[in-house]
């Protein structure tokens, strides 16, 4: 918790039950080409980068709003309906970078 008077306070929320987040807000450095084991990851990380940067540009008033979220929309409802873990279980909420927050970021689309 911040002092008081010096800034506003931090909060922990509690939850009732837990939830899964896709976390695309801390996007793993890119794997090594000499690393076996991860190297098959490079086109996605380097998708999921290139995206997560796309998305969190502001969007200016007049500059053809209406299409600037279909991408967005598009991935989050890949993502809400189709994705699933080896587990069979899908996200609750999708955490991502946005040019209106400070990082750690803590903002949550359900």
């Amino acid at each position: 918790m911040a002092e008081r008077g010096t800034g506003p306070p931090e909060i922990s929320p509690k939850t009732l039950q837990e939830f899964r987040v896709l976390d695309l807000a801390r996007i793993t450095a890119m794997p090594s080409l000499f690393d076996a084991r991860l190297r098959g990851l490079r086109a996605t990380v380097s998708f999921l980068k290139s995206f997560c940067d796309e998305i969190s540009r502001p969007i200016w008033k007049g500059s053809r709003e209406d299409i600037e979220y279909i991408p967005t929309q598009i991935f989050t409802e890949y993502i809400k309906h189709l994705y699933r873990d080896r587990a069979g279980k899908g996200v609750d909420g999708i955490l991502y970078k946005s040019v209106v927050m400070t990082f750690p970021p803590k903002t949550v689309t359900p």
